[in-house]
């Protein structure tokens, strides 16, 4: 099972969206990750995990992709979950990829069941073969034809397992970028031989894309500085993250067989 969620916050000090939208046996291990200079207005029921003060959103251009590297490495010997602050979850119906409809409508409300049946089915996968991480779609994507996607991007929710990748967590550069860290994310572990799943049954909703709550964190974001963190990225996987005009495109199963042709190198010679 998940042993702790990890939720990084600011702002959202009276707005805990996807805290309040947990269940109760599942807010019990939430840990809220929390600026330092915003930690004493935060009164929810749950354990903290404070940010040093030098990762200060207002000051730090990489705060976000700093404080992931701190809960990767803090959650390195379970399996866990990092969550944004600003999550709702969706059921889609199964009669798109099945001949079964499993519900009234296109798409419910996760009920606490829906949950335990989310968790479940992550960390079944997390124990099968390579995958390390798994994820949610986007309700507002379409319906895709397939219960689920191997090794492409996941982003907003992850679900980590650990022990799995321990061994190359201090290697990870994830904190590199400010826009596209979750593609940095994701490339850092397929290129060294490890997979994800993203489910398109169990789905999230952010509120960032209706941005009700003020961000320090995206509000003042700079074009020059989105195309240098995509060429960062490029810098670093150019074989599978290529910009052109301001725009990118991605190779994610081309990365995870580049990682799993490394592996056997390293393993067989």
């Amino acid at each position: 099972m998940i042993d702790r969620i990890y939720i990084p916050t600011v702002n959202r000090v009276n707005n805990q969206i996807t805290f309040n939208n947990l269940p109760v046996n599942l807010q019990k291990k939430v840990i809220l990750v929390v600026q330092e200079w915003e930690r004493d207005q935060y009164q929810y029921d749950c354990e903290y995990l404070v940010l040093p003060p030098e990762i200060n959103v207002k000051t730090e251009y990489l705060a976000l992709a700093k404080t992931r590297k701190i809960i990767i490495q803090h959650g390195r010997n379970h399996k866990f979950a990092m969550l944004d602050d600003d999550l709702l979850f969706y059921r889609r119906n199964s009669k798109y990829w099945s001949d079964d409809s499993n519900m009234e409508k296109s798409k419910k409300r996760f009920t606490n069941q829906d949950f335990s049946d989310m968790l479940k089915y992550f960390c079944e996968s997390l124990d099968t073969g390579d995958i390390a991480v798994c994820g949610c779609s986007n309700i507002n994507n379409f319906p895709a034809k397939k219960q689920k996607s191997i090794n492409t991007v996941i982003a907003a929710a992850f679900f980590i397992n650990g022990p799995k990748i321990d061994r190359i967590i201090d290697d990870l550069h994830i904190d590199k970028v400010k826009i596209g860290e979750d593609v940095l994310f994701n490339l850092n572990l397929l290129t060294k031989g490890y997979g994800n799943l993203l489910s398109n049954e169990f789905c999230l909703l952010s509120d960032s894309d209706k941005k009700t709550v003020k961000s320090d964190i995206w509000d003042n974001q700079l074009q020059e500085d989105t195309l240098r963190d995509y060429k960062m990225i490029e810098s670093l996987y150019g074989d599978f993250f290529m910009v052109h005009n301001n725009k990118y495109k991605m190779a994610m199963k081309k990365a995870y067989l580049y990682g799993q042709n490394s592996l056997k190198e390293f393993m067989y010679g």
